[in-house]
């Protein structure tokens, strides 16, 4: 017969040894394990692959029959699309222990970051800068805090705090007004070990990836080298000027946007500090734009002209 609220009660206070399935009415395969007074759960017992197999689904203590019977249920539901819910559990706590070996603290990114970049780095006072500046300004504010978490609010934490006073003098300002070059250096310095960061975890960055440097982009002399071997006469500043003329004389977007998909500093050292948006929306539907733009061949009574410099080169 099937469990009720009742029964489930008795049999758990009772404490008596055994398995007591949930019959007629109930969730086929769905069984109350006694195994003593202190001990009592829940078991989804199904066949896969003409094996029996014993799924647990929680303390009988803490789920409801109710409970019980609709945990049960969402699995067999897994079982009719084909699904072995069990090895779906197996596989998702792998991920998630995967996930957890991958976790950094910005500080362990911050010390990973600065190995990784130090063999660019041509004067080593500039990479000790680095890591000294981060240890001094952002490690006591976030240092421990997971990388994957840092966010906007936790740079701005950075930017704004209080400067002790000299002298036992009252407090000397934020650190973005009192020490602004600083200030605006460490934030940069936090970006880049963000950027290190999501390239470990996705890979890709950027579009063009360094072999050598990790986490960074290739020069932009790469980029004329291979179109110079391809036998093309273009520059990278010429692309690049193309998409801003073209987003000004043929879109509605607002300049702003065009700058920041062409990743160009807008605004003042406060402004940027300030500006909490990255527009990704917008400049996704700018850039589908001008993908369609590129693709789309010109029409037959379209006239192309070349225009000459006065250097006599053609652009």
């Amino acid at each position: 017969m099937a469990l009720t609220v009742k029964r489930v009660a008795k049999l758990v206070g009772a404490g008596v040894a055994g398995r007591h399935t949930d019959g007629a009415g109930g969730v086929k395969g769905l069984m109350l394990c006694v195994e003593g007074k202190t001990s009592a759960h829940w078991l989804l017992r199904y066949q896969r692959d003409h094996k029996t197999r014993h799924m647990g689904l929680g303390s009988a203590r803490d789920l409801t029959l109710a409970a019980a019977r609709e945990k049960a249920k969402r699995e067999r539901e897994r079982l009719a699309d084909g699904i072995d819910p069990l090895k779906l559990r197996r596989e998702e706590r792998e991920a998630q222990r995967q996930a957890e070996a991958k976790r950094l603290t910005f500080k362990e990114a911050a010390e990973r970051c600065h190995e990784a970049l130090s063999a660019g780095w041509s004067n080593q006072h500039h990479a000790n800068e680095f890591i000294s500046s981060l240890r001094r300004w952002v490690f006591p504010i976030f240092g421990g805090l997971d990388v994957a978490a840092v966010g906007k609010d936790e740079v701005l934490r950075v930017l704004e705090q209080k400067l002790p006073g000299k002298m036992g003098k009252s407090a000397g300002g934020t650190f973005w007004k009192a020490r602004s070059q600083t200030a605006d250096r460490t934030r940069n310095r936090i970006e880049r070990v963000l950027d290190w960061a999501l390239y470990r975890e996705e890979g890709n960055l950027y579009l063009f990836i360094s072999a050598k440097t990790p986490g960074t982009h290739i020069a932009e002399t790469t980029v004329t080298a291979a179109l110079r071997n391809a036998g093309r006469s273009e520059t990278v500043h010429g692309m690049r000027s193309c998409f801003k003329t073209w987003s000004e004389e043929r879109t509605s977007f607002s300049p702003i946007i065009a700058e920041l998909s062409l990743a160009h500093a807008v605004g003042n050292a406060v402004e940027r500090a300030y500006r909490r948006g990255d527009v990704i929306v917008k400049r996704r539907k700018l850039l589908e734009q001008w993908s369609r733009f590129l693709a789309t061949p010109p029409k037959a009574d379209e006239v192309v002209v070349s225009l000459h410099r006065r250097d006599g080169a053609k652009t």
